[in-house]
């Protein structure tokens, strides 16, 4: 029989104490396997988008209230002024005087350059020759309707008007009030009076002061066809011509 080494015995004396003391040997286990933590998903931030205000209201909005949509300018102008009537025609200038000359007008603005006017214009003109007036002073009133162009468009602008119209003539007594004996009032007679149609035209100035109103100046010829035998009465003129020359102011003139 062989002999067994002696790194076997020695190995063998080792091993038998721990088996006879019941201590188990320890099981070798292997080591946890260590792993590298997991990178990071980076996750960009939303980058912000700018409101843009829409450029009209949402059809959800509604109508606009009244109270809040601008006000559109009105069409409708107004015009007062103020003057003298210089006679013309041959028989008036030698037996009246210049007279007093007053207009009111009322236009409807077309276009910033074009309007439309319905005008009233009162002039009166006092006898310088009795025995050629029969006593009688001269009354002229006009109502016209006419086309007012003006040149240019902006705050300072000459412009011409014209268009046709009625005329009421009349010869009233210079001779002072009569006394009604029925009614015991007093009024002045009238001589004579008569309708007429008539034509004129003019040019002028027109200056914008403020917002809604303008500053005008002008000069027109006015021809009333008169009868010859009402023109007789009075020693005026058929056609009658005077030139009324007016200062005077706007209102309504739109921005």
């Amino acid at each position: 029989m062989k002999a067994k080494p002696s790194w076997v015995l020695c190995l063998g004396m080792l091993v038998a104490p721990l088996a006879a003391s019941g201590v188990p040997s320890p099981t070798p286990t292997s080591s946890p396997v260590q792993t590298a933590p997991p990178t990071p998903v980076f996750t960009p931030w939303p980058t912000s988008t700018p409101l843009v205000a829409p450029t009209w209201a949402p059809m959800s909005a509604g109508a606009v209230p009244e109270a809040m949509k601008p006000k559109k300018p009105s069409p409708w102008l107004s015009s007062i002024g103020l003057g003298a009537g210089v006679p013309l025609s041959g028989n008036l200038q030698t037996a009246y005087s210049a007279g007093f000359h007053a207009g009111l007008g009322t236009g409807l603005k077309v276009t910033d350059q074009i309007s439309l006017w319905a005008n009233f214009d009162l002039g009166l003109y006092n006898s310088r020759n009795d025995a050629l007036t029969k006593n009688s002073d001269f009354t002229f009133i006009e109502g016209v309707l006419g086309l007012r162009y003006r040149f240019l468009d902006s705050d300072v602008s000459p412009y011409l008007f014209g268009g046709p119209g009625i005329a009421y003539n009349e010869y009233r007594s210079n001779q002072g009030a009569v006394i009604d004996p029925a009614t015991g009032y007093g009024y002045i007679p009238v001589n004579a009076y008569e309708f007429d149609f008539l034509a004129e035209g003019g040019v002028g100035l027109d200056v914008r002061m403020a917002k809604g109103m303008s500053a005008f100046l002008q000069g027109k010829m006015t021809y009333d066809f008169m009868s010859a035998s009402f023109a007789g009465y009075g020693s005026t003129d058929s056609p009658l011509v005077i030139m009324p020359f007016e200062i005077g102011i706007i209102f309504g003139i739109g921005s």
